[in-house]
């Protein structure tokens, strides 16, 4: 995508930020709306009404029958009718669900409600089932002949200490006699303000369908534990790649926060495994919820998505205290879900910041889209456990979670295409420069020997027009032979010993000793580059003082052993400190070393005794399709 350019790059920034912002409002107002209407749209508008349930116009064993619990009913505060056989007129009138609270009662106490169940068939069976309140209680029916027996109880009703229920399914059964029937919830001791949450009942049919919510269930932690798989192999085998770590962290976050959802917990009681207790859950899912936002500011900055800045630290820390303020404050009534608002806007800020300054050939729209899925998952949960909202998030969170973990893998999977063309276009460039520094290497070669070869044929004129004759033709020799190999990578071995072979006449020219070469070949079926290996032997013809040496004497000798070619120079010279060559004092030996490197891989060692000589000893392997002889 192409990166926008004058005024419309400061556009899309804002467009994205306010489409992140629409599509997780639109998620919160859905969530609102459908909690407003859940009557009208769940419960076919059977509600008790006046402390009257009235199930007279439904079929107890419709298939669909799924009812939440709400309505008016009468409500007995501090008081547990039924276990103290408490016989006085109600305290007031509440619309379940609520809490006690908002009625002017205190929030830390416990208490009973009560209503009539009219219509239900003396073959009729009502289940109460998948209840998650945040206090105690237990569940009692009073038949027509005025006696009550207990149907239930989630976790363990006290009147002075708070027990955190379990999250449960079936709760108990309410069997219907001809006549109507009063039902009674006794809530234990809790500081939230009793049924904040209200249990479902359903036909006994229902019950058993609500196996496909705990089979999609299933299929949502399959998913996500396949994310985390999939992301811990690329971890693992991508570990070098900068930024990787934040995409497998953000991954374990999801992992947790989809391990503590009410998906799972109806997977885990499938399965007769234990779960946490309610209370406790919500508030860990919750606080949770803000690690995973933070973990996914962390991918942004981690992987250079978003420059960070001196002023984030604020932003994003005074984001985050706020959110955790308002949620202790007021945590678990309706009004804690106002503690998304911070980070709803700190993610959008982050938006906003990825299309300003991010790269366009990334895909950005893939990380708002991703933060825009769990975002909106994260406050419907927050909305759910905190109460603002009738209904759960059952089966949206493997959804919504299953949506996060195929965007995510997309995102790690482009960023793993992209940083392997990266490394193979920096590999292609890698060559061509190197390709270029050689010709380069090659080309500074022969101007070096030019000059050299000059000087040479200077001093033969100076001494004799004859021998200046011979020196301009073996240097002519030599330039045509240098001038038809400056375009090639390699020349055989045998080619570089015929310009050796012509520069040591050229020296030898005009002297009265002349300097014996002896050349010790016993193979010669390879390439190396021009001009690489004449420097070792220009150097012990300049520098070694063969003149002062009785039996002069220079040996090029090349062998091969295996698959190992070995050449070596040796001279019976001066000798020299090998441990001061530089660039600056020995350039064509540095050139010759580099090329030899870079072309063969070869490995080239120079040994070196005062007033003993000098061994130059150049190894490399052979090209697979070259022969080799022991």
């Amino acid at each position: 995508m192409k990166w926008p350019q004058g005024r419309r790059r400061g556009i899309w920034p804002i467009f994205f930020s306010l489409l992140y912002l629409l599509f997780v409002g639109t998620a919160i107002a859905v969530s609102l709306w459908g909690s407003v209407n859940y009557a009208a749209l769940n419960n076919r508008g059977v509600v008790v009404e006046d402390s009257v349930l009235d199930l007279s116009t439904t079929d107890p064993h419709d298939y669909s029958l799924n009812y939440v619990l709400m309505g008016q009913v009468d409500f007995y505060y501090n008081r547990l009718i039924v276990s103290d056989n408490d016989q006085q007129p109600r305290d007031a009138q509440v619309s379940l669900p609520c809490s006690w609270g908002d009625y002017g009662f205190a929030k830390s106490g416990y208490g009973s409600y009560a209503f009539t169940v009219k219509g239900l068939p003396q073959d009729g069976r009502l289940e109460l089932w998948r209840g998650h309140p945040l206090a105690s209680t237990a569940f009692y029916a009073q038949n027509s002949g005025g006696s009550f027996s207990k149907l239930g109880e989630v976790g363990r009703v006290s009147k002075t200490e708070y027990v955190d229920p379990p999250y449960t399914q079936e709760m108990g059964a309410l069997f219907g006699d001809g006549g109507d029937i009063r039902f009674v919830i006794e809530c234990g001791y809790n500081p939230f303000g009793g049924l904040t949450k209200s249990p479902f009942y359903g036909s006994f049919e229902t019950t058993k369908n609500d196996m496909g919510n705990r089979y999609l269930a299933g299929t949502g932690f399959g998913l996500v534990l396949a994310n985390l798989v999939f992301s811990a192999i690329l971890f693992v085998s991508h570990k070098k790649q900068r930024g990787n770590s934040a995409f497998f962290i953000l991954s374990i976050a999801v992992t947790i926060f989809y391990m503590l959802s009410l998906d799972f917990a109806e997977f885990m009681l499938s399965l007769n495994l234990p779960v946490l207790p309610q209370f406790l859950n919500n508030l860990l899912i919750d606080i949770f919820g803000l690690f995973c936002v933070s973990t996914i500011a962390f991918m942004l900055f981690r992987r250079h998505l978003i420059p960070w800045r001196t002023y984030d630290w604020p932003i994003a820390t005074i984001s985050c205290t706020v959110s955790l303020i308002v949620f202790a404050a007021v945590y678990p009534t309706p009004w804690a879900c106002f503690s998304m608002i911070p980070w709803i806007l700190y993610l959008a800020y982050l938006t906003f910041r990825l299309f300003l300054n991010g790269d366009w050939t990334r895909p950005l729209w893939a990380f708002t889209l991703m933060s825009g899925f769990f975002s909106a998952l994260y406050a419907i949960t927050l909305m759910d456990t905190s109460g603002a909202v009738v209904f759960g998030i059952l089966s949206f969170t493997s959804i919504f979670v299953a949506l996060i973990g195929v965007v995510l893998n997309f995102i790690y999977l482009y960023s793993l295409r992209r940083i392997s063309e990266h490394a193979s276009k920096a590999e292609s460039n890698k060559e061509l420069y190197e390709e270029a520094q050689q010709e380069a290497m090659v080309k500074q070669a022969q101007p070096y020997f030019l000059f050299n070869s000059l000087d040479l044929v200077k001093g033969c004129y100076h001494h004799d027009i004859t021998e200046g004759d011979e020196a301009i033709g073996l240097l002519a020799k030599t330039l045509r032979t240098s001038i038809d190999s400056s375009s090639k990578t390699f020349v055989s071995f045998g080619e570089e010993l015929d310009a050796i072979t012509r520069y040591v006449d050229l020296q030898n020219l005009g002297k009265e000793k002349p300097i014996d070469v002896l050349y010790d070949v016993s193979y010669e079926g390879f390439k190396v580059p021009p001009l690489s290996i004449e420097p070792f032997v220009e150097n012990a013809l300049k520098h070694a003082k063969l003149d002062e040496v009785k039996e002069p004497l220079i040996v090029v000798r090349s062998s091969v052993f295996g698959e190992e070619v070995t050449i070596t120079v040796i001279d019976n010279g001066c000798g020299f400190d090998s441990h001061h060559l530089t660039n600056q004092n020995a350039p064509g030996i540095t050139n010759a070393m580099t090329r030899l490197a870079y072309t063969l891989n070869a490995k080239v060692s120079i040994r070196s005794e005062v007033s003993k000589g000098t061994e130059v000893s150049i190894s490399f392997l052979l090209p697979s399709n070259s022969g080799g002889t022991q």
